[in-house]
């Protein structure tokens, strides 16, 4: 899972959260936790990934992005290529 904070053409900002079970399931003390103007993003994939996908198709800007786990290194590009801040650790990568 992950959350962000999305900003709109007209500066509003909004939580964006984002899950990578299938068909966008949240267990129950997931989904009870959801305010309302909070927006759920069903996952293909990484959430991660999936929240920066949704933000661009929607207009957003991407302010910061934080999950659960530590974020892949693909998942970083992705959020500062759309110049949003990685707010949670990153996946170490692994030694050679």
């Amino acid at each position: 899972m992950a959350a962000a904070v999305v900003e709109d053409l007209q500066g509003n900002r909004k939580i964006v959260i984002g899950t990578s079970e299938l068909r966008g399931y949240l267990r129950p003390g997931v989904k009870s936790a959801i305010k309302t103007g909070e927006t759920v993003i069903p996952g293909n994939g990484h959430a991660e990934a999936d929240i920066i996908g949704w933000a661009i198709t929607n207009n957003y800007k991407v302010i910061a992005v934080a999950a659960g786990r530590p974020v892949c290194d693909n998942c970083v590009q992705v959020i500062e290529r759309a110049n949003g801040i990685v707010a949670s650790p990153k996946k170490s990568s692994p030694r050679s």
